[in-house]
């Protein structure tokens, strides 16, 4: 188990980590009965790939963790992810929040080695990460953005069924910056636009802003409403098949690892489809495990670095937790069959969403 020592004689509560680790184990547990498990959703997959000849993308940002989280249990929780994944098994999957922990376990996965391709294979501090199945036989691009946050757009351009298909995942800039998201996603469709070869193309990711309230609800008009500006031809895929649904990817309500009140759909599935139709989209990674340390650690503070200490606290200790601060978003989509029209899209101007009072944040936002 994890030793921990005072620093200096006479106890200064300074406590500092040894290279040995807590013991780190989990189990499976549901807190919504009403949403699919992983093993459910493989199923589904499976059955959208072979029976309708369609395929499946799930964009998903996997969260970086905070100050409160343990190197080992961090670290367990990546890999619970990663067997998420390769359970659950879409064709097209896109992470965003990947770290060099997060992605070296990835790498080293079975699944992943025999099944997919991957668009990088090293990352500095965290980024975004298109994986496709090899049979889709992908080309990947990677596109630079204007940032203060090291954003990118990786772009992979897939062959599903004889029709070439362009995938693009992004993380837009956080917090108070609607111009440079605008910015950024104005690059996103001008790089998408250029594989003209493609008559369907799609862009997920954590865009950063809500469909329902702004990051400063002072300001108006609604940021989502630039959508309808900048990416013309895309329809938003949940309201558009989830009429009745919120489709908060960020929740308070639900969301073990939000500790203040905050409901909000920062993520997105966005289509431009000329011979696919979007089938259906579902949240993923709504389901807690359990992450225990035994046994529990002192309290007190850990020496992370020269001049750097955190709190310890017994967070993920015997807790029930979600894999991430953000659920997922599973979407299938399937060929146009004979006589059948492509969804409308968004036209210039036009807004889905209009600004809400319900989904305030109470004590500010806390976008990542």
């Amino acid at each position: 188990m994890t030793k921990l020592m005072d620093e200096k004689k006479g106890g200064s509560g300074i406590l500092e980590e040894e290279e040995d680790v807590n013991e780190v184990y989990t189990e499976r547990m549901s807190t919504n009965e009403s949403e699919p498990t992983d093993q459910e959703l493989a199923i589904e997959v499976k059955d959208v790939r072979t029976n309708v000849k369609g395929f499946s993308v799930l964009t998903w940002n996997v969260w970086f963790g905070d100050m409160h989280e343990s190197s080992e249990a961090f670290e367990r929780r990546c890999q619970l992810i990663v067997e998420s994944l390769g359970t659950t098994s879409p064709d097209i999957i896109a992470l965003q929040e990947v770290t060099p922990t997060c992605l070296s376990i990835l790498l080293e996965s079975e699944w992943l080695k025999t099944g997919y391709d991957v668009s990088r294979r090293s990352i500095n501090t965290y980024g975004v990460l298109i994986l496709t199945r090899k049979e889709l036989k992908a080309s990947f691009t990677t596109i630079q953005l204007p940032t203060k946050m090291g954003r990118d757009l990786h772009i992979a351009k897939c062959n599903i069924g004889g029709r070439w298909v362009v995938v693009g995942c992004v993380h837009l800039e956080s917090l108070n910056n609607p111009a440079k998201r605008k910015q950024q996603l104005r690059i996103c469709k001008t790089s998408l636009d250029r594989f003209s070869e493609c008559k369907d193309s799609i862009l997920v990711g954590d865009f950063n802003f809500c469909s329902y309230r702004n990051y400063n609800p002072e300001i108006t008009p609604l940021e989502n409403n630039m959508l309808g500006q900048v990416m013309l031809g895309f329809v938003d895929v949940w309201p558009a098949l989830n009429k009745d649904s919120k489709g908060f990817t960020f929740d308070s309500e639900c969301n073990t690892n939000v500790d203040r009140y905050e409901r909000m759909r920062y993520d997105r599935v966005m289509a431009r489809t000329l011979t696919l139709k979007p089938t259906t989209i579902k949240r993923y990674g709504t389901h807690v495990v359990r992450l225990k340390t035994k046994p529990e650690p002192k309290r007190g503070k850990i020496k992370r670095g020269p001049g750097c200490y955190i709190r310890q606290l017994s967070i993920l200790r015997g807790s029930k937790r979600h894999l991430s601060d953000h659920f997922g978003l599973l979407a299938t989509f399937a060929p146009l069959q004979h006589g059948e029209s492509p969804m409308p899209a968004m036209l210039e101007g036009t807004s889905q969403e209009k600004q809400v009072s319900v989904c305030r944040v109470l004590g500010g936002c806390s976008i990542t």
